[in-house]
């Protein structure tokens, strides 16, 4: 038996969580890219994370614009690398992203994007509502990638974050959704930073 990441053991968690609670929208996300298409999408986005590269390894996402699906907290979801790819050159052409920053996770109109610049907020995952947008000041949402599946193992464990067949929508308990987003994320404290 193989020892496995502390994030690929996330990610196999998340799975068997999709698999029970939110099947519908876990059968959306597409297979892997072969290993050199994900390994060509990550080098044209200067993208060297492990956990990144790991995410894509074991699903390709979706394209936004023609499936919606619902995996995240703002009913977001894993973009496709291609997706990933055209929004991001757009975005940066449009002068709408700041450098260093790659959406990853959308809905639309929501999304989530990762920190790339190297420094101490590296890996950290922001918040940004309200796509198109341009990216002044990006509010860090999650304290790290890890941090992203850890919240959303616990809130699925605990019926917190939960899908909604009848009217097809992931939906929150957004007291206890709070509670357990701040055990997981101490550094960026969304709720408590946001309440004032």
């Amino acid at each position: 038996m193989t020892n496995m990441s502390p994030f690929r053991l996330s990610l196999e968690k998340l799975e068997n969580h999709l698999r029970k609670k939110n099947f519908h929208n876990y059968s959306l996300l597409q297979k892997p890219l072969a290993d050199e298409e994900i390994l060509n999408y990550l080098e044209k986005l200067d993208i060297k994370d492990e956990n990144i590269y790991n995410l894509y390894k074991w699903k390709n996402g979706v394209n936004i614009d023609e499936v919606k699906s619902m995996i995240f907290e703002f009913q977001i979801t894993i973009l496709s690398l291609q997706n990933v790819y055209y929004y991001n050159e757009r975005n940066k052409a449009d002068r709408l992203i700041d450098d260093g920053f790659v959406m990853l996770f959308s809905n639309g109109e929501d999304a989530f994007l990762f920190n790339n610049n190297t420094g101490k907020d590296y890996g950290k995952i922001y918040l940004n509502m309200n796509v198109p947008f341009t990216i002044e000041n990006p509010l860090p949402y999650y304290d790290s990638f890890k941090t992203m599946l850890e919240t959303t193992n616990a809130l699925y464990e605990a019926d917190a974050l939960y899908f909604d067949k009848e009217v097809n929508f992931l939906d929150s308990d957004t007291e206890n959704a709070s509670i357990i987003y701040s055990k997981f994320n101490p550094i960026s404290d969304f709720f408590n930073r946001n309440q004032t």
